[in-house]
């Protein structure tokens, strides 16, 4: 019987080494730069202790005499973990990297600080205890540096890129201290809008340089990536590190979804009878709403929740309802009008404007005899509480309709209080009045403003000094 023993793994190993294109030998970050330099790519020299180093048995004395000059020449002395600069997560910032080491013993004290990063207490939480390398390349008195993404990496769209640059190394960048100049450019490196300008422009030339550079690292790795870069004094463009785009994960097309102006009216949790009762019929007249007065595309409409739940809060589509602007499409450049300038729209609008005050005023009064005539819950079977339930959702569906068709046909200057406004004047009326605190609900419905909606007994929301019908009001 033959028994084969395992080969020895590599205590320290040369960037240009093949070995050190193995992340589990030498880090993700080592390996990264190791297989870039392989493709011809700018790629500092330096060299890796790996994951299998031990200064008892490997002493990097030699080589950081050859890479450093005997102590002349600054190094950088940078973490290479295992577990960063996946697709799934970067760990950017996780780990030590020490920048501008001089001397052996300062050296050593950079090898103990990088290490002793990887059981560090942040990144524990993301996974660390991994096994950590240790990069070692010169330091690089840079003329500009920065990140460039080949993706934008807010949107997910791969037609543009990000660039952030600033004059020195990208340290400041990449820390966060410095914003930089920061723009969002074309694929062929053009300027498509300026976003930070708290550092001088860079010079087109070089910034075609990065770009062309960034995308050879994207082919080279087959997906978007993060691109950290240099330029050294003789204009030529270094690749410092390259790592995917972690948040990249597509375009973001769907609705915005927000609590908004949801947040007066349910500002707790709702549960999902609560939700069935309550936000279902206000997105239907919503939804009607928005149809008849044409204020956006039928498509667009239908395609939206317009108010729906996420983990039991209430939230709205908050662009289809006018909260926050319109991302405008290419269509929109063809024909900017408003959607409820459009003929039909107008023709409907133009009559809903004029009968508004008469139809508000017959929906109120139905609603308000429709509830009159209820009696009280605990004289109704289980069928009958069903069926009011069920009543009270087309009440709700009309209401809701109504109450934003007000809003939409309101014009220019006009507004109208809110509910809680309204509320907290009958609840004044009330108590000038002398009104008894189990009457104030059925003569001032709108005291129930104040509380959030809720199916069972009534929560307090306010002190208790005095109370109105379940409502806590202070002195």
């Amino acid at each position: 019987m033959t028994i084969t023993s395992a080969p020895t793994r590599p205590g320290i190993v040369a960037l240009a080494d093949p070995r050190a294109r193995d992340a589990d030998l030498t880090g993700a970050k080592a390996a990264a730069l190791a297989k870039a330099a392989a493709m011809g790519l700018p790629v500092l020299d330096g060299f890796v202790l790996t994951t299998a180093w031990s200064d008892r048995e490997h002493s990097p004395e030699v080589l950081w005499r050859k890479l450093s000059g005997g102590g002349t020449r600054a190094l950088v002395v940078r973490s290479s973990s295992i577990a960063e600069d996946g697709t799934e997560q970067s760990m950017a910032g996780m780990f030590t990297s020490v920048l501008g080491v001089r001397g052996w013993p300062d050296f050593r004290d950079a090898v103990e600080q990088v290490l002793a990063s990887a059981d560090a207490p942040a990144p524990a939480a993301a996974g660390a205890g991994a096994a950590m390398a240790v990069l070692v390349q010169p330091f690089l008195a840079a003329r500009w540096g920065g990140v460039v993404f080949t993706a934008d990496p807010i949107t997910g769209r791969t037609d543009r890129m990000m660039i952030t640059a600033v004059r020195g190394g990208p340290d400041a960048v990449v820390s966060g201290a410095e914003d930089g100049w920061t723009a969002m450019l074309a694929r062929s490196g053009r300027v498509r809008r300026v976003v930070a300008q708290n550092s001088p422009r860079l010079p087109a030339t070089v910034r075609r340089k990065v770009v062309r550079m960034a995308l050879r690292v994207e082919r080279m790795f087959g997906a978007p990536q993060d691109v950290e870069w240099a330029v050294d004094e003789r204009g030529t463009v270094r690749l410092l590190q390259a790592r995917p785009i972690t948040t990249l994960h597509g375009r973001v097309d769907g609705p915005i979804l927000g609590p908004g102006p949801l947040a007066e009216t349910f500002p707790d949790p709702l549960r999902p009878l609560e939700q069935d009762v309550w936000l279902a019929p206000m997105a239907e007249g919503l939804r009607v709403a928005l149809e008849l007065t044409g204020a956006a595309p039928a498509r667009r409409i239908r395609e939206s929740p317009i108010a729906t739940a996420v983990l039991g809060i209430a939230v709205a589509d908050l662009e289809l309802l006018g909260v926050i602007r319109p991302r405008r499409r290419w269509i929109g450049l063809l024909d900017p009008r408003p959607g409820a300038r459009k003929l039909g729209a107008a023709i409907r609008v133009g009559r809903l404007a004029a009968a508004m005050p008469a139809l508000a005023h017959e929906i109120c009064e139905r609603v308000d005899t429709d509830l009159a005539e209820v009696p009280p819950l605990t004289e109704l079977t289980r069928a009958q509480l069903l069926a009011v339930l069920d009543n009270s959702r087309t009440s709700l569906t009309a209401l809701h309709g109504y109450e934003a068709l007000a809003g939409m046909l309101a014009g220019p200057g006009e507004s109208a209080p809110t509910a809680a406004a309204m509320a907290l004047t009958a609840l004044g009326t009330a108590r000038a009045e002398n009104v008894p605190a189990d009457r104030v609900v059925a003569e001032f419905p709108v005291v129930l403003a104040l509380t959030p909606p809720r199916i069972g007994p009534q929560s307090q929301c306010l002190p208790r000094e005095r109370q109105f019908a379940g409502i806590g009001v202070g002195e």
